[in-house]
């Protein structure tokens, strides 16, 4: 279907999608031409759910449960080379996650090849879930906070914006602070020069970072938030803003999100 309608529009028809890992790789598995097919019927871009960037931990998180690090880098690569974008849904925080293990998931994010990253905030659904059943057979109000999230607000472009290329600027230091605590990871001139670059084209962390919402600071809904934010919140959201930093503050993102824009992004 999508390559006669390909045929009918010529170059004026393209489409993204989105796939379960597993799906994916059963399909290009068992259909001849698989991956030849999608570039011809104007694919231009697939997301994908990874989860985590280490192998064990996205194993228990079921998702992908038989791919690898390297066989998503190898399918991004092979994306690339017939000019299709790709994204990843990536988890940060969670039962059990701590700073390290959160880094793992930055550094495959940024050393994947894939083309967009998305870093969403971890929700324990369970015990909020079982806390509502309850509630609505003893009459209890204790649920009240479990249906409400805060949403993670970030000011991140008007502190570039504000900076306008100083790089000695005291909110862009603080932030830079609070997102690399060790200076070592983030180049206050680098980062000023690849935003500015972007900013020219159209770039904004606001239209990436959405939907960030995560549980309620309000007690008891409090507690399942401790268990998935290294129990700490600022730790958390300072990481989740490294994370958006430094996977598309970089040099060779900048040809990519002009390639994106090329392709209808």
């Amino acid at each position: 279907m999508l390559l006669e309608i390909k045929r009918d529009r010529e170059e004026k028809f393209g489409w993204r999608g989105i796939f379960r890992v597993e799906d994916f790789f059963a399909y290009e598995r068992d259909l001849p031409n698989f991956l030849d097919n999608l570039q011809a019927s104007g694919c231009r871009m697939l997301a994908f759910g990874i989860e985590h960037g280490n192998d064990v931990k996205r194993r228990k998180m079921k998702a992908g449960p038989s791919a690898s690090n390297a066989k998503f880098q190898e399918l991004f690569a092979r994306l690339r080379s017939i000019g299709i974008h790709s994204k990843a849904y990536f988890i940060l925080g969670g039962q059990k996650e701590t700073t390290e293990t959160a880094e793992e998931t930055i550094r495959f994010a940024i050393d994947s090849g894939v083309s967009l990253a998305y870093f969403a905030l971890y929700k324990e659904f369970v015990p909020a879930l079982r806390t509502l059943q309850r509630a609505q057979i003893d009459g209890s109000n204790i649920h009240s906070s479990y249906s409400h999230y805060d949403q993670l607000k970030i000011n991140w472009d008007t502190i570039m914006d504000t900076a306008d290329g100083n790089v000695d600027d005291h909110a862009l230091s603080a932030f830079i602070g609070r997102i690399d605590p060790n200076r070592d990871q983030i180049d206050p001139k680098a980062l000023l020069t690849c935003y500015d670059q972007l900013a020219q084209i159209g770039f904004r962390f606001a239209d990436l970072v959405k939907y960030s919402d995560h549980h309620s600071t309000e007690s008891p809904a409090s507690s399942i938030l401790n268990k998935v934010n290294f129990s700490n919140q600022d730790a958390y959201e300072a990481k989740v803003a490294a994370a958006y930093v430094r996977f598309y503050m970089r040099p060779e993102f900048i040809a990519t999100y002009r390639s994106l824009l090329a392709s209808g992004y």
